[in-house]
């Protein structure tokens, strides 16, 4: 049976200066048969503490060691474990002093056969392993080893507690050095007046001049051109046709017929009927008229050509020519201004500033411990010392963490304190540092700006008189260059622009000429050609029109002719039919009926024979003869 414990026993460690203990309290509960749970959490410590003016200790989360109780022995056969030596050693033999073993432990110390005894004349410290007598009631092997085996118990995995520490604020303080640069700007302005003048020379000006002149022209032209053209007319046509046309037909028809026969003074009455079947042939002329529409398509080319047409056209030409010229002008320029002058200054200053802040510190920290037992191999002698080195584990795991949290608390808030001081000093020291330079940086520059002001001012309204009598001076040289420039360009673009116009109204008349003798000719040619295709087309529709009325008319004409000579050749079939049953059916009964009279004389004659009915003598019954469509005997009395 195996048994699963991990037991805590009532701890107090010490976790801190502020003085807070950390209950362990033992509260296992029964999961199976054979498994006990230990308790899932601790009391809790530390409580009253809130991290401000005592140090806090929350556990976050432990890992508690488990304990199983083994099949086997802790000792094994022929061996028992001394307490002394805290380890298994085999058990004594004849002779071996036990008296230093407690006397419950005697049963355990000799060897299979031997018992440790006080001899009847020995002292108590002289108790010895000796041989078993029977009244010692002594056990054998796995017998003994069963009865008092003590079993092991084995303590499994590690013991492990998350503690969280906070710890009260903490006072720091630091000194800063902080350098600061500030830059500043003076300003003076100073009233300046200044005259300069200016000599510029314009070489190479150019010109650029576009002239426009305007010519008519007038030419003459010849064409010839070739015209296509094609046309589709429809005209009706009446044809007359005639057709002889034969037919053969089959009729059949049926007749009735009665008849009477009389042989010997016996007569007989009958009712025939025949069928006959005659086929006839019939012949018919028919005459029919047809109209129909025909069309006609048909293309044509025909060549016209036109002589000495006439064509006129008027152009305009551009022409640009360029030229350029030199001027040379003096220009003068005053510059009478307010000039601002900035100079600017840069000064360092460096500021010490102390200051102190104070933080909490917070820090959590996981510390494992292992049970210490020695020899055995990581195995208890019982339940109770299971439990005992279970619940060291875990009061050295708690003790462990409980320091290095506290340790890194403290650790933390020195840090968080210090930084948070530092950071507020150097912002102090910033400040501090960047007003003294700003001050001594403004009277520096105020100073350059007094003392460089009017030369200042003067430099500058020289250079904005030369730059201004330097640009009259331009202006007026390239202007007057511009127009002696435009002077020479106007001629020669001119002269080339009145040529253009010329020759381009020359090409203009011809080309007006050619187009107006091809569009000329080209119509002519159309029409011819229209012409044309629409009298081949004209005659195409009236040839198609007949051909197509002819074929209309023979087609219904035959038709026709055909439709009549069925009907005649039917007429003819069915009277000939007729007669030829009718005849058939008179001549069937006629010899139907003779047959019948002479069976009856047969009959008759038999009759009258002797032996006969009429001699006094039984014949056999006569079997009456039915006549055609009567259920009545055929004879009769003549």
């Amino acid at each position: 049976m195996k048994m699963a414990l991990s037991a805590l026993v009532v701890l107090v460690a010490s976790l801190g200066a502020s003085g807070n203990r950390l209950k362990l309290v033992r509260k296992p509960s029964v999961v199976s048969d054979d498994v006990i749970e230990p308790p899932s959490t601790l009391d809790g410590f530390g409580d009253k503490a809130d991290g401000k003016s005592k140090t806090h200790f929350e556990l976050v989360d432990e890992k508690v060691i488990q304990v199983v109780e083994l099949e086997s022995c802790f000792c094994g056969l022929g061996n028992f474990y001394h307490t002394e030596k805290k380890a298994c050693v085999e058990q004594g033999g004849i002779g071996f002093n036990c008296s230093s073993f407690p006397k419950d432990q005697w049963p355990k110390l000799c060897q299979d056969g031997l018992i440790c005894k006080i001899a009847d004349d020995a002292a108590p410290s002289e108790a010895q392993c000796v041989d078993c007598n029977p009244n010692d009631h002594c056990q054998w092997g796995e017998d003994r080893q069963k009865a008092f085996c003590e079993k092991a118990f084995e303590l499994r995995g590690q013991a492990c507690a998350t503690v969280k520490a906070t710890i009260p604020e903490v006072l720091m303080r630091a000194s800063v050095t902080k350098s600061v640069t500030v830059s500043a700007v003076g300003t003076k302005t100073t009233h300046a007046k200044v005259t300069a003048t200016s000599t510029v020379t314009a070489e190479n000006v150019s010109a650029d001049v576009t002239a426009e002149a305007e010519k008519k022209a007038t030419a003459k032209a010849s064409a010839k051109e070739t015209g296509y053209a094609e046309a589709t007319v429809k005209n009706k046509a009446k044809a007359n046709a005639s057709a002889v046309e034969s037919a053969e037909v089959a009729v059949t028809k049926t007749s009735k017929a009665e008849a009477d026969g009389k042989v010997l003074g016996v007569g007989a009455h009958v009712k025939e009927e025949a069928s006959a079947k005659v086929a006839r042939t019939g012949v018919a002329v028919e005459s029919v008229e047809a109209e129909a529409e025909g069309e006609g398509k048909a293309g044509a080319m025909s060549v016209k050509e036109v002589k000495d047409v006439p064509g006129e056209a008027t152009a305009k030409a551009k022409a640009k020519a360029s030229a350029t010229a030199d001027s040379t002008v003096t220009g003068e320029a005053t510059a009478d201004m307010m000039v601002e002058f900035k100079k600017t200054a840069e000064k360092t200053s460096t500021e010490t500033r102390s200051a102190a802040a104070s933080s909490q510190g917070t820090a959590t920290a996981k510390s494992c411990a292992v049970p210490d037992l020695g020899a055995t191999q990581g195995k208890a002698r019982s339940a109770k010392e299971a439990e005992y080195f279970a619940a060291k584990s875990m009061e050295k795991a708690y003790k462990a963490a409980s320091e290095a949290a506290l340790k890194k608390a403290k650790e933390n808030a020195r840090e968080a304190a210090l930084a948070q001081a530092s950071e507020q000093a150097g912002k102090d020291a910033v400040v501090a540092a960047t007003a003294v330079a700003s001050h001594e940086a403004s009277e520096a520059a105020r100073k350059a700006a007094m003392e460089g002001g009017k030369a200042y001012a003067e430099e500058v309204a020289r250079k904005k008189a030369q730059e201004k009598a330097t640009e009259v001076a331009t202006l007026a040289a390239k202007e007057i260059a511009k127009k002696l420039a435009a002077k020479k360009a106007g001629k020669s673009a001119g002269a080339e622009a009145e040529a253009k116009a010329e020759k381009e109204a020359k090409s203009k008349a011809e080309e007006a000429a050619e187009e107006e003798a091809a569009k000329e000719a080209k119509k002519l040619a159309k029409d011819a050609a229209q012409s044309e295709a629409t009298a081949k087309a004209t005659k195409l529709a009236q040839e198609d029109a007949t051909k197509k009325a002819e074929e209309q008319a023979r087609t219904s004409a035959a038709e026709k002719a055909k439709k009549s000579a069925a009907k005649i050749a039917t007429e003819n079939a069915e009277k000939d039919a007729a007669e030829q049953a009718k005849e058939m059916a008179a001549q069937k009964a006629a010899k139907s009926a003779k047959n019948k009279a002479e069976e009856g004389a047969k009959i008759a004659a038999q009759m009258s024979l002797p032996g006969g009915v009429m001699g006094k003598e039984e014949v056999p019954p006569m079997k009456p003869v039915l006549v055609q469509d009567e259920k009545r005997p055929a004879l009769r009395k003549a």
